[in-house]
C-alpha cells in the first residue's frame, strides 16, 4: 500500500467531493484519527461514476439500484 502526498490526497478528495480531517485522538495508538465521509461509489467498467450509496441506503434500495445498472 502506498500513501499519496497531502496535495494528491486533497485532489482526490476534491474530485470525489468527500470530506476528511485529521482529529487529535489521545486514545488512538497513532495519536489521531481521521473524520471522513462514508460513501460507496459504484463505478462502471470504464471508470465512470454510475451511482453512490450512503450508510443510510437500505439493502433493498441498493439491490434495486444495482439491478438497474448491472447486465
Amino acid at each position: 500500500m502506498t500513501n499519496g502526498t497531502p496535495a494528491e490526497i486533497a485532489a482526490v478528495a476534491k474530485a470525489y467531493r468527500v470530506y476528511f480531517k485529521r482529529v487529535d485522538d489521545p486514545k488512538s495508538t497513532a495519536g489521531y484519527s481521521i473524520d471522513h465521509s462514508a460513501i460507496i461509489y459504484l463505478m462502471g467498467p470504464d471508470g465512470a461514476f454510475v451511482a453512490h450509496f450512503t450508510p443510510t441506503t437500505g439493502a433493498d434500495a441498493m439491490a434495486e439500484r444495482l439491478a438497474k445498472v448491472l447486465p
